[in-house]
């Protein structure tokens, strides 16, 4: 899990800096200069603003992890089970290619879902 997130960390911490770059400095002095508290302003100016940037780092960064099967043999051996490896082995040590298939397209399906769910979110905030 470390080596993970030591390898996808930056992809999220460059989307979610490039969108809050994006926001303009005016925008929170101006709610500064009305009052409010340094909480307010990040529940309720920041957080909303660079909700796009946010959201596209965790796409980014869900559709590589979810199915990586590399860095958890080679970090972790054959302890740590996730769905990447449990592919792997279907293909590879079993040679059960149906349900290797099978998983393979389930995971593929729920990719697709959550790639359509954020995809009006992130076409939004294009505009």
């Amino acid at each position: 899990m470390i080596g993970l997130v030591h390898s996808y960390l930056p992809y999220v911490i460059l989307t979610s800096y490039l969108a809050l770059q994006a926001i303009d400095d005016d925008i929170v002095d101006a709610a500064r200069s009305m009052g409010a508290s340094k909480l307010t302003i990040l529940r309720r100016l920041l957080l909303p603003l660079s909700m796009p940037g946010l959201l596209a780092g965790a796409v980014l960064v869900f559709v590589p992890v979810v199915g990586s099967f590399m860095e958890p043999r080679i970090l972790g051996g054959r302890l740590g089970t996730y769905y990447g490896t449990v592919i792997e082995d279907q293909f590879v040590a079993v040679y059960n290619w149906p349900l290797g298939a099978a998983l393979s397209f389930v995971l593929l399906a729920v990719v697709l879902l959550i790639l359509a769910l954020t995809s009006p979110i992130l076409r939004k905030a294009r505009t």
